[in-house]
């Protein structure tokens, strides 16, 4: 009598715009290390949110996050994560994460949007 598992929903492409609280994923890192890290700890986050192990950077989120310097990484960051499918040749049909950031005045009030 025991819980039978379900089986997983089928991917599909999908679009979520999330904040991201760079400051407590970087707590501990000094320096030179800060930028980098960030980049690792989004396309970790990317990952767990959309459940796809590639993960892109799209160039605008490049920029917003090196635009102080390897050391001085906002502390938070509103992200597009967009799931689609992946047309190169070797990869025919697997699904990817790019992920774009979004412009926003303040952070007060705004709550993740699902497309």
């Amino acid at each position: 009598m025991g819980k039978t598992a379900k089986e997983p929903k089928p991917m599909t492409p999908q679009t979520r715009v999330v904040t991201v609280n760079l400051h407590r994923a970087l707590k501990g890192f000094h320096g030179k290390h800060k930028a980098p890290r960030a980049i690792r700890e989004l396309k970790q986050f990317a990952t767990k949110e959309m459940g796809t192990p590639a993960v892109r950077i799209h160039p605008s989120l490049n920029v917003e996050l090196w635009g102080k310097g390897i050391r001085k990484v906002p502390h938070k960051m509103r992200v597009k994560i967009t799931r689609k499918i992946d047309s190169t040749e070797e990869n025919e049909g697997e699904y990817y994460s790019e992920l774009e950031a979004v412009q926003v005045d303040t952070f007060k009030g705004l709550t993740t949007e699902k497309e």
